[in-house]
Protein backbone atom coordinates (compact mmCIF):
# COMPACT_ATOMS: atom_id res chain seq x y z
CA UNK A 1 0.00 0.00 0.00
CA UNK A 2 1.39 3.34 -1.06
CA UNK A 3 -1.69 5.36 -0.28
CA UNK A 4 -1.95 7.66 3.07
CA UNK A 5 -4.66 6.48 5.59
CA UNK A 6 -6.10 9.48 7.02
CA UNK A 7 -9.48 8.03 9.88
CA UNK A 8 -11.34 10.91 11.28
CA UNK A 9 -14.07 9.75 14.07
CA UNK A 10 -15.45 12.60 15.87
CA UNK A 11 -18.89 13.95 17.14
CA UNK A 12 -19.32 17.61 16.37
CA UNK A 13 -22.77 17.45 17.98
CA UNK A 14 -21.30 17.02 21.69
CA UNK A 15 -17.86 19.25 22.77
CA UNK A 16 -14.89 17.48 24.21
CA UNK A 17 -16.27 18.23 28.04
CA UNK A 18 -19.11 15.94 27.24
CA UNK A 19 -17.32 12.72 26.37
CA UNK A 20 -19.40 10.13 27.58
CA UNK A 21 -22.29 11.96 25.52
CA UNK A 22 -20.81 11.32 22.15
CA UNK A 23 -21.64 8.68 19.84
CA UNK A 24 -20.88 5.08 20.61
CA UNK A 25 -18.50 3.73 17.30
CA UNK A 26 -15.11 2.52 17.03
CA UNK A 27 -12.72 1.92 14.36
CA UNK A 28 -9.56 -0.80 13.41
CA UNK A 29 -6.98 0.72 10.76
CA UNK A 30 -4.52 -0.93 9.13
CA UNK A 31 -2.05 -0.34 6.35
CA UNK A 32 -3.57 -3.24 4.55
CA UNK A 33 -6.09 -4.98 6.76
CA UNK A 34 -8.61 -3.04 9.08
CA UNK A 35 -9.97 -6.24 10.48
CA UNK A 36 -10.02 -10.10 10.61
CA UNK A 37 -12.49 -12.06 12.66
CA UNK A 38 -10.87 -15.53 11.98
CA UNK A 39 -7.33 -14.24 11.46
CA UNK A 40 -5.30 -13.39 7.92
CA UNK A 41 -2.21 -15.03 6.46
CA UNK A 42 -0.16 -12.02 5.20
CA UNK A 43 3.32 -13.00 2.86
CA UNK A 44 5.54 -10.50 1.58
CA UNK A 45 3.51 -7.20 2.26
CA UNK A 46 4.12 -3.81 2.75
CA UNK A 47 2.61 -0.58 3.62
CA UNK A 48 4.92 2.65 3.10
CA UNK A 49 1.96 4.92 3.20
CA UNK A 50 1.71 7.13 6.99
CA UNK A 51 -1.40 6.21 8.77
CA UNK A 52 -3.10 8.86 10.63
CA UNK A 53 -6.60 8.45 13.06
CA UNK A 54 -7.95 11.16 15.05
CA UNK A 55 -10.59 9.12 17.19
CA UNK A 56 -12.56 10.75 20.24
CA UNK A 57 -15.55 7.91 20.19
CA UNK A 58 -15.84 4.46 21.79
CA UNK A 59 -18.20 1.58 22.03
CA UNK A 60 -20.02 1.22 25.77
CA UNK A 61 -22.26 -1.26 26.46
CA UNK A 62 -23.94 -1.82 30.48
CA UNK A 63 -21.82 0.64 31.25
CA UNK A 64 -18.71 -0.80 30.43
CA UNK A 65 -16.27 -0.24 27.23
CA UNK A 66 -17.29 -3.24 24.72
CA UNK A 67 -14.57 -2.66 21.94
CA UNK A 68 -11.52 -0.73 21.70
CA UNK A 69 -10.32 0.79 18.37
CA UNK A 70 -7.39 -0.55 17.04
CA UNK A 71 -4.62 0.58 14.84
CA UNK A 72 -1.59 -1.28 12.85
CA UNK A 73 0.85 -1.03 10.53
CA UNK A 74 -0.41 -3.84 8.10
CA UNK A 75 -3.84 -4.85 9.84
CA UNK A 76 -5.59 -3.15 12.66
CA UNK A 77 -7.18 -6.07 14.37
CA UNK A 78 -6.47 -9.80 14.34
CA UNK A 79 -8.34 -12.89 15.18
CA UNK A 80 -7.87 -15.42 17.37
CA UNK A 81 -7.48 -18.50 14.50
CA UNK A 82 -4.26 -20.24 15.04
CA UNK A 83 -3.97 -21.68 11.58
CA UNK A 84 -4.76 -18.90 9.35
CA UNK A 85 -3.29 -15.76 11.55
CA UNK A 86 0.51 -16.13 10.16
CA UNK A 87 2.73 -12.95 8.93
CA UNK A 88 5.75 -13.64 7.27
CA UNK A 89 8.13 -11.47 5.67
CA UNK A 90 6.09 -8.84 5.97
CA UNK A 91 6.98 -4.63 7.12
CA UNK A 92 5.29 -1.20 7.77
CA UNK A 93 7.79 1.95 6.24
CA UNK A 94 4.68 4.25 6.89
CA UNK A 95 4.28 6.80 10.23
CA UNK A 96 1.10 5.97 12.71
CA UNK A 97 -0.09 8.91 13.97
CA UNK A 98 -3.11 8.67 16.58
CA UNK A 99 -4.86 11.58 18.57
CA UNK A 100 -8.13 11.48 20.44
CA UNK A 101 -9.85 10.74 23.93
CA UNK A 102 -10.68 7.28 23.21
CA UNK A 103 -9.35 4.02 24.16
CA UNK A 104 -6.72 2.26 21.57
CA UNK A 105 -4.82 -0.38 20.79
CA UNK A 106 -1.95 0.91 18.38
CA UNK A 107 1.22 -1.41 16.95
CA UNK A 108 3.92 -0.95 14.39
CA UNK A 109 2.52 -4.19 12.70
CA UNK A 110 -0.98 -5.18 15.01
CA UNK A 111 -3.03 -3.16 16.67
CA UNK A 112 -4.19 -6.09 18.70
CA UNK A 113 -3.95 -10.23 18.50
CA UNK A 114 -5.84 -13.02 19.65
CA UNK A 115 -3.36 -15.22 18.16
CA UNK A 116 -0.27 -14.43 16.67
CA UNK A 117 2.04 -16.25 14.26
CA UNK A 118 5.01 -13.78 13.16
CA UNK A 119 8.22 -14.67 11.21
CA UNK A 120 10.52 -11.61 9.89
CA UNK A 121 8.28 -8.74 10.45
CA UNK A 122 9.43 -5.77 10.79
CA UNK A 123 8.54 -2.22 11.56
CA UNK A 124 10.59 0.57 10.76
CA UNK A 125 8.67 4.01 10.96
CA UNK A 126 7.93 6.19 14.05
CA UNK A 127 5.00 5.71 16.19
CA UNK A 128 3.13 8.46 17.23
CA UNK A 129 -0.11 8.33 20.43
CA UNK A 130 -1.78 10.74 22.18
CA UNK A 131 -5.15 8.80 23.71
CA UNK A 132 -6.58 8.63 27.06
CA UNK A 133 -6.42 5.81 29.36
CA UNK A 134 -6.30 1.76 28.93
CA UNK A 135 -4.62 1.91 25.83
CA UNK A 136 -1.57 -0.06 24.83
CA UNK A 137 1.22 0.84 22.27
CA UNK A 138 4.04 -1.51 20.66
CA UNK A 139 6.73 -1.46 18.37
CA UNK A 140 5.21 -4.67 16.51
CA UNK A 141 1.98 -5.55 18.67
CA UNK A 142 -0.48 -2.68 20.88
CA UNK A 143 -2.24 -5.49 22.98
CA UNK A 144 -2.11 -9.63 23.08
CA UNK A 145 -4.74 -11.54 24.29
CA UNK A 146 -5.78 -15.82 24.38
CA UNK A 147 -4.05 -18.23 24.87
CA UNK A 148 -0.57 -18.12 25.17
CA UNK A 149 0.86 -20.87 23.40
CA UNK A 150 -0.68 -19.22 20.26
CA UNK A 151 1.81 -16.09 20.45
CA UNK A 152 4.74 -17.19 18.62
CA UNK A 153 7.00 -14.29 17.39
CA UNK A 154 10.23 -14.75 15.48
CA UNK A 155 13.26 -13.39 13.67
CA UNK A 156 11.29 -10.10 13.78
CA UNK A 157 12.15 -6.49 15.25
CA UNK A 158 11.15 -3.18 15.70
CA UNK A 159 13.77 -0.20 14.71
CA UNK A 160 11.58 3.26 15.16
CA UNK A 161 11.02 5.63 17.69
CA UNK A 162 7.89 5.42 20.17
CA UNK A 163 6.21 8.26 21.70
CA UNK A 164 3.12 7.73 24.05
CA UNK A 165 1.35 10.03 25.86
CA UNK A 166 -1.85 10.17 28.22
CA UNK A 167 -4.12 13.01 27.38
CA UNK A 168 -5.50 13.19 30.62
CA UNK A 169 -3.64 12.99 34.20
CA UNK A 170 -5.46 11.31 37.30
CA UNK A 171 -5.16 8.09 36.87
CA UNK A 172 -5.25 7.39 33.16
CA UNK A 173 -2.59 5.59 32.29
CA UNK A 174 -1.13 4.10 28.85
CA UNK A 175 1.32 0.58 28.79
CA UNK A 176 4.27 0.91 25.97
CA UNK A 177 6.70 -1.42 24.81
CA UNK A 178 9.03 -1.84 22.42
CA UNK A 179 7.69 -5.00 20.14
CA UNK A 180 4.54 -5.94 22.74
CA UNK A 181 2.62 -2.98 24.56
CA UNK A 182 0.67 -5.51 27.05
CA UNK A 183 0.35 -9.07 27.42
CA UNK A 184 -3.02 -10.54 28.73
CA UNK A 185 -3.03 -14.49 28.41
CA UNK A 186 -4.41 -17.15 30.55
CA UNK A 187 -2.67 -19.58 31.93
CA UNK A 188 0.92 -18.66 31.00
CA UNK A 189 4.40 -19.80 32.06
CA UNK A 190 6.38 -17.61 30.08
CA UNK A 191 6.11 -14.45 27.89
CA UNK A 192 4.65 -14.92 24.28
CA UNK A 193 7.06 -17.10 22.35
CA UNK A 194 9.76 -13.92 21.37
CA UNK A 195 12.38 -16.38 20.02
CA UNK A 196 15.59 -15.04 18.57
CA UNK A 197 17.30 -16.50 15.00
CA UNK A 198 20.31 -17.92 15.68
CA UNK A 199 22.23 -15.16 13.87
CA UNK A 200 23.12 -11.53 15.27
CA UNK A 201 21.46 -10.13 12.03
CA UNK A 202 18.22 -11.51 12.17
CA UNK A 203 17.57 -12.27 16.16
CA UNK A 204 14.13 -10.39 17.52
CA UNK A 205 15.26 -7.00 18.75
CA UNK A 206 14.24 -3.49 19.89
CA UNK A 207 16.06 -0.20 18.79
CA UNK A 208 14.96 2.89 19.08
CA UNK A 209 14.04 5.76 21.63
CA UNK A 210 10.58 5.37 23.97
CA UNK A 211 9.28 8.91 25.39
CA UNK A 212 6.59 8.52 27.52
CA UNK A 213 4.48 10.24 30.26
CA UNK A 214 4.13 9.19 33.99
CA UNK A 215 1.05 7.90 33.01
CA UNK A 216 2.54 5.25 30.69
CA UNK A 217 3.45 1.53 31.89
CA UNK A 218 7.07 1.10 29.86
CA UNK A 219 9.14 -1.12 28.97
CA UNK A 220 11.77 -1.55 26.50
CA UNK A 221 10.49 -4.78 25.15
CA UNK A 222 6.78 -5.21 26.72
CA UNK A 223 5.44 -2.52 28.37
CA UNK A 224 2.80 -4.30 30.56
CA UNK A 225 2.05 -8.29 31.27
CA UNK A 226 -0.57 -9.13 33.45
CA UNK A 227 -0.04 -12.80 34.41
CA UNK A 228 2.39 -12.95 37.24
CA UNK A 229 4.26 -16.32 36.67
CA UNK A 230 7.92 -16.57 35.73
CA UNK A 231 8.99 -15.20 32.46
CA UNK A 232 11.27 -16.11 30.17
CA UNK A 233 12.47 -14.07 26.53
CA UNK A 234 14.35 -16.29 23.77
CA UNK A 235 17.48 -18.28 25.46
CA UNK A 236 20.47 -18.00 27.18
CA UNK A 237 22.68 -18.49 23.90
CA UNK A 238 20.44 -15.84 22.00
CA UNK A 239 18.78 -13.97 24.26
CA UNK A 240 16.42 -10.73 22.73
CA UNK A 241 18.90 -7.37 21.83
CA UNK A 242 17.48 -4.21 23.34
CA UNK A 243 19.50 -1.00 22.08
CA UNK A 244 18.12 2.60 22.70
CA UNK A 245 16.98 5.32 25.28
CA UNK A 246 13.90 5.50 27.40
CA UNK A 247 12.22 8.69 28.33
CA UNK A 248 9.58 8.63 30.90
CA UNK A 249 8.90 11.80 32.80
CA UNK A 250 12.34 13.19 33.33
CA UNK A 251 13.40 9.49 34.45
CA UNK A 252 16.18 8.90 31.26
CA UNK A 253 18.15 5.60 30.79
CA UNK A 254 19.73 3.63 28.19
Amino acid sequence: NYAPINVSLTDSAAPLADFWQRKQCFTQVGGIVGKSYQGIGMNSCTNRADIYVGCDTEFIENGKERYKSSVGGLCGSNGYNKTTSNMRFSTNWGKITVRGWSTMNVGGICGSNGSQRGNRVYDTATIDVQVRKTSCVGGLVGFIEGSAQNQRITTSYCEADIKAESVRSETDWISVGGLIGECRVGNMTDYPSLIPYSSDTYRCHYSGEITATDQVKVGMLIGWVTNEQPKVFGSESVPIQVKGTLKRSGMDSA
